[in-house]
């Protein structure tokens, strides 16, 4: 069970720090 969890958390983080690299990208290419 805990394994399972820990899958999801680790996915979910993932797809959050995707997220955060993909939005500051823009945001610095935008400013350029």
């Amino acid at each position: 069970m805990l394994s399972v969890v820990f899958t999801w958390a680790a996915a979910v983080v993932g797809l959050l720090v995707l997220a955060l690299m993909a939005l500051s990208g823009v945001m610095i290419d935008s400013q350029r």
